[in-house]
């Protein structure tokens, strides 16, 4: 019984072992321990050194809304969004901690929905696959055999999407209420929201990245009483503020949100993203990069994007 029992235990050690070195094995770009798994997590570690000058964080609100590569073609500014499902803004903060490893962003916007996201209420599966996906990039990356087949060497990865989920699917809002009835309401901030938010600001300033706090279109989870919280938030810190629910974007929220007004598709997102670029150009604080050779990979990976969703 007993030498059953180390049995057991040496070949569950083996598997982890093996998985571990499978993991390293087909991450993108590198060989590195350290590195791979910040990159099975987030995936701004896979980008080349200071070469993301807007940082996008938030939660699918931000990678549904917002693509990097619109903001490129039209501007040629470098943008990533560094976003995860319900993302908590303790969470949020360590994704920021990643990002400036290796980033020196001259803007984070800040995605204002996670201000409202109480950790009391986290979902465990949504912990449970961030988890998954942590000690596990192989399921991620398990194309990268293919390709080592055929050259030898791993893919290195080029992310067309910059954190973008780029989707199709149409659900129209059925009722066009009005969810931004103007209001003198607070929503409240959970206290250690608040904590963290003063913890990214400050990790901001030490990298000297401008903090702007956005509002994207969802008529789900957002309201006067929310930017109202907001907007005191912003004025507090000496803050920009711009909440995309009181901007005309043109959206149709009939053919341009994939449920019914949480989160936009591709259509919506092009209207977001056309903004933003606009936005972001008043602030007198990036390059357009389109001409530079250090920024060719943008060059290619905007026209893979265009080739991919050009119909």
């Amino acid at each position: 019984m007993k030498n059953n029992v180390i049995k057991s235990i040496v070949f569950v050690l083996i598997f982890f072992v093996l998985i571990e070195l499978l993991n390293v094995f087909f991450m993108p770009g590198t060989n590195n321990f350290v590195k791979a798994f910040r990159m099975s997590t987030y995936d701004i570690a896979s980008e080349p050194d200071n070469s993301v000058d807007i940082i996008n964080l938030g939660d699918s609100v931000v990678y549904s809304s917002i693509s990097p590569m619109i903001i490129w073609g039209e501007h040629g500014y470098t943008s990533y969004d560094c976003a995860q499902p319900a993302q908590l803004l303790s969470a949020a903060y360590k994704y920021l901690e990643v990002a400036v490893n290796n980033q020196h962003p001259k803007i984070v916007l800040v995605e204002a929905s996670m201000l409202f996201r109480n950790p009391k209420n986290q979902n465990w599966q949504n912990t449970l696959s961030a988890e998954a996906k942590r000690y596990l990039p192989i399921m991620k990356y398990h194309d990268n055999w293919k390709k080592y087949l055929k050259s030898g060497q791993k893919d290195n990865w080029i992310d067309v999407y910059k954190g973008y989920k780029y989707i199709t699917k149409v659900d129209s809002v059925k009722k066009d209420t009005n969810y931004m009835k103007e209001t003198n309401k607070e929503k409240k901030i959970p206290d250690v929201n608040l904590e963290y938010f003063e913890k990214i600001l400050k990790l901001c300033n030490d990298n000297g990245a401008k903090v702007i706090i956005m509002s994207l279109p969802n008529r789900h989870n957002w309201n006067y009483s929310s930017h109202n919280s907001v907007a005191n938030i912003a004025d507090k810190y000496g803050l920009d503020f711009i909440d995309l629910n009181l901007v005309d974007l043109g959206i149709d929220w009939k053919k341009d949100t994939k449920d019914p007004g949480k989160h936009l598709n591709y259509l919506g997102a092009n209207n977001v993203s056309n903004h933003l670029g606009n936005y972001l150009e008043q602030t007198g604080l990036l390059t357009d990069h389109r001409n530079d050779s250090k920024y060719e990979s943008w060059n290619e990976a905007y026209n893979t994007y265009m080739k991919l969703h050009s119909n």
